[in-house]
């Protein structure tokens, strides 16, 4: 990879496609496609939001920041390169006003507001909430829960660093783990270093069709001997912006859980080893979207 398209890119006029962000630097350019992140340039005859392109980042955030490896296309020997060492930092902040801290709770916080900042809200010795500043500029979560009398400690945020840039155009689809096994619905699930499996909004997800009412499930995740990673090859539930309604897919490893929904699913998350996390697809009886497949799988 010549070191020109290490570089900085920059969106201007609120250039978006997909939803997301197109970054620039002269004819060279980072956009989705809304399932993955592409570096290429106009000079290949390649455009913002097209398949093809130099350099491939599997995520579905707002910003590239989420990628945990990129595929480089070798234009010298051919074929794909993998590199994880490639890091995508995008220059965003948080809004200067985070969630407010629940009655009873102190709020720790040195005012920063860049990608992945943790906010600890403390309730008492056993009672600890966290708000993350993600890669798409907004805190995650956006309220924060009220203090109970529980005695459970919940887990701080998991954060991640990402990839970024790539060469010459080439259509490829961004490679997944292989050998995983549908999940099954309402059953312990093993996630082991030879074993992964996948699960989906709806049975014949392809990226396009669209899921059923009657497609609500509930996967019992064991990874107690490793960490839990989460790739998504695509990920579009309707929803209201917070996930507090509409079609939404709940991860819960302690408190608090996660809500993903819209265009923002849990590609890149790692979860810490645990006997049971819980991945829950709840809809509504309104409108209906394509969906999600997401491989869950030991952290590469």
């Amino acid at each position: 990879l010549g070191s020109s398209w290490v570089t900085t890119f920059t969106q201007t006029n609120n250039e978006m496609v997909n939803d997301r962000p197109v970054y620039r630097n002269g004819n060279k350019y980072l956009a989705s496609t809304g399932s993955q992140w592409i570096v290429s340039s106009t000079d290949f005859g390649t455009n913002p939001g097209d398949g093809s392109g130099l350099m491939f980042g599997r995520g579905t955030s707002g910003c590239p920041t989420g990628i945990g490896e990129w595929q480089i296309a070798n234009q010298v020997q051919g074929g794909i390169t993998v590199d994880s060492t490639l890091k995508a930092v995008c220059d965003l902040e948080c809004p200067s006003t985070p969630p407010a801290a629940p009655t009873g709770a102190t709020m720790t916080w040195d005012n920063a507001v860049t990608h992945n900042t943790i906010i600890s809200y403390t309730c008492s010795a056993s009672d600890v909430k966290y708000a993350r500043c993600t890669s798409d500029a907004q805190w995650e979560p956006s309220s924060i829960e009220a203090c109970s009398d529980d005695t459970v400690t919940t887990e701080a945020p998991v954060t991640t660093e990402a990839p970024v840039t790539t060469e010459a155009p080439v259509t490829t689809q961004t490679p997944v783990p292989a050998g995983c096994k549908p999940a099954m619905n309402k059953k312990k699930n093993v996630v082991n270093s030879k074993r992964c499996v996948v699960i989906k909004s709806h049975p014949k997800w392809n990226g396009s069709s669209k899921y059923k009412r009657g497609n609500k499930a509930v996967w019992k995740i064991d990874h107690r001997s490793c960490k839990l990673q989460v790739t998504c090859e695509g990920f579009k539930t309707a929803a209201n912006p917070t996930c507090k309604k509409g079609d939404v897919l709940f991860v819960k490893a302690g408190k608090p859980f996660k809500r993903y929904c819209q265009s923002k699913g849990p590609d890149g998350l790692v979860l810490p080893k645990r006997k049971m996390t819980v991945f829950q697809w709840r809809i509504d009886k309104k409108k209906a979207s394509t969906g999600f497949k997401c491989f869950l799988h030991c952290e590469t």
